[in-house]
């Protein structure tokens, strides 16, 4: 037990020291965009007021089923609230006993709202070192912060885990330059999945679609020469790849 507090307190100051150097390397790209306010890109935060969100998207509702962050991947409790949210861990709430658990069931559906009232109160900097060390859910709004400099952060997260990034390349609500950061991961790129979802999101650059277009497999060439969601151009050339690979061998 006691290793295994200490491999996860080493791990933290690790991901501490990656925020530093990130912090350092972006410093200039962090102060072009200290006062831009926090705003989705899906113009979420058109209804959101720094003391209480007003309503909640359905977009948001959706990106809410997604199940929390494991207990291991966050880091020790209280650390990233108290270090870059302001509330001292001290006055975290304790534990509720098994008497609270339904109250607190009954809660989680407005726990969104206060993930988005607690990061629409950040500054671009404090959202970065959210971005890089805060859990699965907070990832999941900020990968669609309109700023940048904070969703580029998301993504050199060293707690960003393979299917986040997959959910990430097939997402309609984040920025060009999002799918465009993603495309540009050697590391990324590698996993069949990300690639299949970058090609047949809507949102992907038609530049990009079309230069890795040629590594899909044949039934998915196939599905996206069919997809009604993409550009014709893409279909056309989706459908011509199918058939000089699903054809006859020479």
């Amino acid at each position: 037990m006691d290793e295994q507090k200490i491999g996860t307190t080493h791990d933290y100051h690790e991901d501490l020291l990656f925020l530093d150097q990130y912090m350092t390397e972006h410093a200039a790209d962090i102060a072009a965009e200290m006062d831009k306010p926090f705003e989705l890109t899906d113009g979420t935060s058109d209804e959101l007021a720094v003391t209480g969100v007003r309503s909640v998207s359905s977009t948001l509702q959706a990106a809410a089923a997604q199940p929390a962050l494991a207990t291991s991947e966050e880091a020790p409790a209280g650390t990233v609230t108290e270090l870059y949210l302001g509330t001292p861990a001290a006055a975290a709430a304790p534990a509720a006993p098994a008497a609270a658990a339904a109250p607190a069931a009954a809660k989680q559906e407005s726990g969104r709202e206060s993930i988005l009232q607690k990061i629409a109160k950040l500054k671009v900097g404090d959202r970065v070192k959210l971005a890089m060390l805060g859990n699965k859910e907070e990832r999941s709004v900020l990968i669609r912060d309109g700023s940048k400099v904070v969703s580029s952060a998301v993504l050199a997260s060293p707690k960003l885990t393979d299917s986040e990034v997959e959910n990430i390349a097939g997402m309609k609500n984040v920025q060009q330059s999002v799918l465009r950061d993603i495309q540009r991961s050697r590391k990324f790129m590698k996993n069949y999945n990300v690639l299949k979802n970058l090609i047949n999101n809507p949102r992907c650059p038609l530049d990009l679609s079309l230069t890795m277009v040629k590594n899909l497999q044949v039934n998915d060439l196939k599905a996206l020469s069919m997809n009604k969601n993409v550009p014709e151009t893409l279909k056309k050339v989706a459908l011509k790849n199918f058939k000089e690979k699903s054809g006859p061998a020479k």
